[in-house]
């Protein structure tokens, strides 16, 4: 997740959350397994929080699209080196042909701007330097710059991409993000999608993208803690991930 207050800008739309039963003592839960943080259960729960697959080849039956998801860029407005492993990983998926499509997430964290540029424009400025030569292939990204949160994140890219005409198949969305934020991010999307779908233009369906060397990806214990922090924020107290079972 990105160093930004949770829960959006407030401008978005107004959703109703389901009701979060059992999710209080979960919350409860994983707070105390959070006073227990040893490396061993540090790379425990990482494991648990990845939850990326290997996408299949896309094939004739499918339409697919990358959404690659912000995070806190540098002081001087540019990617900070998570970001740029998240970029990394969604212009592969593009290059490799797995996604035919690819939406870059993230508005203006804190409130403000840095650098005077969405991350959302960061990524596609750093994507950009990746393709080098394929530059045209920009025609086929989207950028989505209003988010402020992961909830965001999902409501605004479902939002963007039902106001693209109508795909002749059925649409997959691989969601590119650190492994340590799969859980809750693939969550939280196929929550909003739930919450939006009355109005739905077209249904898509929601998969964790695979991250290179993702048995090996290890991160803070600070950051790993933050994360199931969010977990039961987003799951106890906002119910932004849906039943208790989906997660489990």
């Amino acid at each position: 997740e990105r160093h930004r207050r949770e829960g959006g800008s407030g401008t978005g739309p107004v959703i109703m959350a389901p009701p979060v039963g059992s999710w209080r003592a979960v919350a409860i839960a994983m707070v105390a397994a959070a006073a227990l943080v040893t490396p061993l259960a540090t790379r425990m729960a990482e494991k648990w929080l990845a939850v990326g697959s290997p996408p299949a080849s896309p094939g004739p039956e499918k339409d697919t699209v990358a959404v690659v998801l912000g995070y806190a860029l540098e002081r001087d407005g540019t990617p900070s080196p998570e970001l740029r492993d998240r970029v990394k990983q969604g212009v592969s998926l593009f290059v490799r042909g797995d996604a035919r499509r690819v939406v870059f997430s993230g508005g203006h964290p804190g409130g403000g701007l840095r650098g005077n540029k969405s991350e959302a424009e960061v990524m596609a400025e750093y994507a950009t330097g990746l393709l080098g030569s394929k530059e045209k292939e920009k025609e086929r990204w989207l950028l989505e710059d209003e988010s402020t949160s992961t909830r965001t994140n999902a409501i605004f890219t479902i939002q963007k991409l039902w106001a693209l005409p109508p795909p002749p198949r059925p649409l997959v969305v691989y969601i590119v993000t650190s492994p340590f934020h799969q859980r809750r991010s693939l969550l939280v999307f196929r929550q909003a999608h739930r919450e939006l779908s009355s109005g739905a233009a077209f249904e898509m369906s929601f998969e964790a993208a695979w991250w290179k060397d993702q048995e090996e990806a290890a991160h803070s214990p600070l950051l790993v803690l933050r994360e199931l922090a969010a977990m039961a924020y987003y799951g106890a107290i906002r119910g932004w991930l849906g039943p208790l079972q989906r997660v489990i």
